[in-house]
């Protein structure tokens, strides 16, 4: 295969991989792990986020905007470092941006994180009232007036 050589669509869909794995120094790395990904014919790249070197948001983005076929993932991100607000903007944004290229993904983190965050470590009963925020955001409900276990929302 050659270097400007690309599948219509991806060989390999059910294959994907993960993007820029652990600390970098360099997250524009992204960009050229992802255009390779594509033109292997692998079927989606998965982000996370890391601590002061990775945002998952901006990580997407960038692969949307370098890419045209391969699907595009957060492998997780988390609720609690951002506003549902923000997070469910930025799902949909990526989502449309990239003509449903984009899948999200929503998971615990770790607790060292959290800790250093001085935000609450995450719970399954955090996650599932999360995932309901969001899916109401989602369906054009405003969110207000909302206490539970991901927060409270005026």
């Amino acid at each position: 295969m050659t270097e400007n050589t690309f599948q219509s669509s991806p060989a390999y869909p059910e294959l994907g991989c993960y993007g820029l794995a652990g600390h970098t120094a360099s997250p524009r790395d992204l960009v050229d792990e992802a255009r390779l990904a594509e033109r292997l014919g692998i079927g989606s790249v998965f982000l996370s986020e890391r601590f002061n070197v990775k945002d998952a948001a901006v990580l997407a983005g960038a692969a949307g905007a370098a890419t045209e076929r391969i699907g595009i993932a957060t492998a997780a991100t988390n609720h609690n470092t951002r506003h549902p607000l923000v997070t469910a903007t930025f799902a949909t944004t990526m989502h449309r941006l990239t003509g449903g290229r984009y899948a999200f993904g929503l998971g615990r983190g770790f607790d060292l994180l959290f800790d250093v965050m001085g935000v609450p470590r995450v719970t399954s009963a955090q996650l599932e009232d999360a995932i309901g925020i969001y899916r109401r955001l989602w369906h054009g409900e405003a969110v207000l007036g909302h206490e539970g276990p991901a927060g409270s929302y005026p």
